[in-house]
């Protein structure tokens, strides 16, 4: 018995394929190896207010506990808010005016990612928060720094 393809089998199968590489490119874009990737997972993270994704961006080796409950709790407090931009800076003189990174981190800075959230209107208008936060590479990934101070913020409108 011979089947017949009609014009809704081929529209079908052209969905799928398309779906497919779509699939391929977001998951690309989330390549952990490149700054690019690396933010671009931590903006799926934050959108998606996915606390467990957010927290497989950090490299939690050698942490105190303290240390871990102080990251979680500035992860959280940007978590699900608009996301206006994200600066990724070389670690250098010029970015340590963010903060002090280098008290007993868990590994060694190498840039540091700004992350810009815009907060809801208040009686003043509407506050952009930015929290910087030291990351570096180990295995070939990037990940975020857990460190003995927690990463720094600021706001304004």
């Amino acid at each position: 018995m011979q089947t017949k393809h009609g014009l809704g089998d081929v529209l079908i199968l052209c969905c799928v394929f398309i779906n497919l590489v779509i699939f391929q490119t977001a998951f690309a874009k989330n390549d952990l190896s490149t700054l690019e990737g690396f933010a671009a997972a931590f903006r799926q993270a934050n959108t998606g207010k996915d606390t467990a994704q957010l927290e497989q961006l950090v490299f939690w080796n050698e942490a105190k506990q303290s240390w871990k409950t102080a990251l979680q709790q500035r992860l959280k407090e940007g978590l699900g808010h608009k996301i206006d931009k994200i600066q990724i800076l070389p670690f250098s003189g010029e970015s340590r005016a963010f903060g002090s990174f280098l008290a007993h981190p868990t590994l060694l800075p190498t840039h540091v990612f700004v992350v810009w959230y815009v907060l809801p209107r208040d009686n003043v208008g509407l506050p952009i928060a930015g929290t910087w936060y030291p990351i570096g590479k180990n295995n070939g990934r990037f990940y975020l720094i857990v460190s003995e101070r927690t990463p720094g913020s600021s706001m304004h409108y």
